[in-house]
């Protein structure tokens, strides 16, 4: 990892140097929140430590390409089985040691690439969707800033319990930048088919914590017009189709105040330069409480 640039706004920052950059992010915060999942030895060695793309992470990041930097779309096809005609698989040797020679290119299956052109349509035939591309005044903007802790639980009413932890710089990425309507957009691919699995992926996937947090980034950054923000999704199997979706307030709020704990421990390790896993004393261990629920405990 590098060390990340002082708090501004870098329109033209590279998607891998934004990667490299040393400080807190909507995902590493997301993980930090999910404390029965991840300490903070876990969230740090993934922040250190790249995966391979996933399929639908390469999708994604050629959808973002296609229609956010059309003039360098940043994917291509993976390599090709002359057998088949086909793309070899994601997990194959082959696929492995052609990615290591296309770092930074979205590489696509041949399934994948002919999903393609039906989620751009759908999102082109999508009314909204397609006026809030038109009304972007920015794709992929690339903002760090230093969050005032203390401001963000003095905003949610909340006591102040970080001690000197009170600042955490943070980068974001943001999709779509709308001052005209104050929208920050997130562009995403899903598989869902109801509203509702929809509300679940917003609470699983850490889109909610971008709602909470994107928009006041955003002010900080000097956007002080930015109040919404809005997840357009669009699915990634047929029948295709796309759908915008604004982030209620409640939502928002809750999502605010689960980050806070998250955004403090984070400051925390930052300052002391320690993450740990495990505790190095002998503990205690307890059945889950549902478990122990069910026992009549």
């Amino acid at each position: 990892m590098t060390a990340p640039p002082a708090p501004g706004v870098y329109p033209d920052a590279p998607f891998a140097d934004y990667l490299s950059w040393d400080c807190a992010s909507r995902s590493s915060l997301t993980k930090l929140a999910n404390w029965r999942e991840y300490t903070p030895q876990d969230v740090r060695y993934e922040m250190e430590h790249e995966t391979p793309d996933s399929d639908a992470l390469a999708l994604g990041s050629a959808l973002h390409g296609t229609l956010l930097t059309p003039e360098t779309p940043g994917w291509e096809l993976g390599p090709v089985n002359p057998k088949t005609g086909n793309t070899y698989g994601r997990e194959t040797n082959t696929w492995t040691e052609y990615a290591a020679t296309r770092q930074g290119v979205a590489l696509l299956t041949s399934e994948q690439a002919e999903k393609l052109p039906h989620m751009v349509d759908a999102l082109r035939e999508h009314p909204k969707a397609v006026a809030i591309f038109a009304r972007a005044e920015a794709t992929e903007l690339t903002i760090v800033t230093n969050l005032d802790l203390r401001a963000w639980a003095d905003r949610l009413g909340m006591e102040w319990l970080g001690g000197e932890d009170d600042h955490l710089l943070t980068k974001a990425r943001l999709d779509l930048l709308a001052p005209s309507v104050g929208l920050v957009a997130d562009l995403k691919t899903t598989r869902s088919k109801t509203e509702y699995e929809l509300q679940k992926a917003f609470a699983l996937y850490g889109y909610a914590h971008q709602a909470g947090l994107y928009p006041e980034i955003a002010r900080q950054a000097g956007y002080p017009a930015i109040e919404h923000f809005a997840a357009i999704f669009v699915r990634s199997e047929p029948p295709y189709r796309a759908g915008v979706f604004r982030a209620a307030e409640d939502s928002i709020r809750a999502a605010e105040v689960e980050l806070l704990p998250a955004m403090i421990e984070m400051a925390h390790c930052y300052r002391t330069e320690e993450w740990p896993g495990w505790s190095t004393e002998i503990e205690d261990i307890t059945l889950p409480a549902w478990k122990l629920r069910e026992a009549g405990y």
